[in-house]
Order: C-alpha cells, then sequence, then structure tokens
C-alpha cells in the first residue's frame, strides 16, 4: 500500500435480483458506484489503471447475502458514516453497503482472511423435502465420520466433512417451514458449499439417494440460501479486523 493511503474493509448486502449478478459484474458495480460516489479510491500505475480493490470471497450466483466483504485502497477518507451514505444513495436495489472501518497496516487482505461462513439454508415453496431433515441432521452428528466425494471443475475427491461443518441447527422459518442454519469451513483449499451439505444429510435420512448426483438438488429450483456472516481462523467477522472513522 502506498504510504498515506489507507485501506478500508467494506461490508455489504446483496439480495433480490441482484442475487443473480455474478462475481465480475459485482465487481464493476462496486468501480462505478466509487467513481459516482466520489470516494477518493485509489489506483493501480501502468497503462490500464484500476482501483486497487480485493474482494473477500465470489458469492455463487443465486445466492443472497447480509456479510459480503472487500478491501478498497484509498487515497484520503472523510467519515465511515458519510462515505457508507455516499454509496447507498448512488447505488442499485439489491445491493446495500452495511458497515466500513479502517484497517490496521499488515492487516490480512479480505480474501487471505477467510475461514468460515454462517449460511441459512430454506427450501423454496413446492420444493419442502419429503426426507426427514430432522433424522438427517441427527445422523449427521451422531456418525464420527462422514466422508464425501467433493467435485471440482479439475477433479473428484474424498473429503471428511464432519471436520469442516462447525455448527448445524434445525431452525422453524415462516408458515413452520424449516430452516437450517450452518457454520461451514470456507477457506480456499476446503470451502464447503451448503448444497454439499444438503445433499449429504439427504443421503444419511434416505437411503435411496445418491447424494453424489447433483442434478437431485439444483440450486435454483429447491434451495433458498443466504450467506450470513464471513468469518476469520478466530471465528470473528471480518469486518473486527478494523475501526470505525
Amino acid at each position: 500500500m502506498k504510504e498515506g493511503n489507507s485501506l478500508l474493509r467494506i461490508k455489504f448486502s446483496k439480495h433480490g435480483l441482484m442475487k443473480f449478478i455474478g462475481h465480475l459484474d459485482t465487481m464493476r458495480y462496486f468501480q462505478k458506484c466509487i467513481r459516482r460516489a466520489g470516494l477518493d479510491a485509489a489506483y493501480s500505475e501502468g497503462f490500464h489503471p484500476h482501483q486497487i480493490m480485493s474482494f473477500a470471497q465470489p458469492l455463487s450466483v443465486g445466492v443472497e447475502s447480509n456479510g459480503e466483504y472487500f478491501d478498497l485502497e484509498v487515497r484520503s477518507v472523510t467519515d465511515s458514516a458519510d462515505m457508507i451514505r455516499r454509496m447507498n444513495d448512488t447505488g442499485a436495489e439489491g445491493i446495500e453497503v452495511l458497515d466500513m472501518v479502517r484497517l490496521p497496516e499488515k492487516t490480512p487482505k479480505a480474501m487471505a482472511s477467510v475461514f468460515a461462513a454462517d449460511y441459512s439454508v430454506s427450501f423454496r415453496p413446492g420444493h419442502e423435502p419429503e426426507w426427514d431433515i430432522s433424522a438427517g441432521v441427527r445422523l449427521f452428528k451422531d456418525s464420527p465420520s462422514v466422508t464425501v466425494r467433493k467435485k471440482s471443475k479439475k477433479q473428484v475427491r474424498e473429503i471428511e466433512l464432519k471436520a469442516l461443518v462447525y455448527s448445524l441447527e434445525i431452525l422453524k422459518g415462516e408458515a413452520g417451514n424449516p430452516v437450517l442454519s450452518m457454520r461451514l469451513n470456507a477457506s480456499s483449499g476446503e470451502n464447503v458449499k451448503p448444497a454439499l451439505l444438503i445433499r449429504t444429510l439427504r443421503g444419511l435420512a434416505d437411503p435411496g439417494f445418491d447424494p453424489d448426483r447433483d442434478e437431485e438438488y439444483p440450486l435454483f429450483t429447491s434451495l433458498l440460501i443466504t450467506r450470513e456472516e464471513i468469518f476469520d481462523k478466530d471465528m470473528k467477522p471480518l469486518i473486527e479486523a478494523g475501526v470505525l472513522f
């Protein structure tokens, strides 16, 4: 970071139609929002200068969030409340800046700080589960080990899922519909997506279900997922790394 500049951590939410905007478009959205709000952003040098920003973790398309983060280097600041207001005044419906802090020097970047994330998962109307969620959660908790196959673009490997699930509870949502509250590993090497855990729970409760068949639980037709917060290795929300100004 250039001497005299400040590094800010910005927390925002993403709801409604904006959940269908992918990560790169979200980055472009904030680049334009920052310019319209008149924030004194720092730019890289070279032939194609760009705002110096770093996002904590891409959010899957179709997932809403109450706790997204990015770091922004700026040359000057006013105060947190003023800069939040200016960004929200120029922003689009569905994205709201919630908090803004200044980071101490040598604070790890948001992306490098991510360790875990909280999610709320419910089921779309008409897609409520026919299998016993309570049984799936109970069997998962009672099992000494739960090994699953995790697929990526490059490989399929087995992981010990239970070691990567830090909490799992069933809550009552609207009209008594179940809501699963979960805290999952979100680090770059062991990131667990909520849909993987839901498929695993069904596989435990319903022996006839094959959890390796992704098409059995497509995100857009069955699940309503909200990322509630992102935590560092000390299980502190990323916003706590800085202070209001």
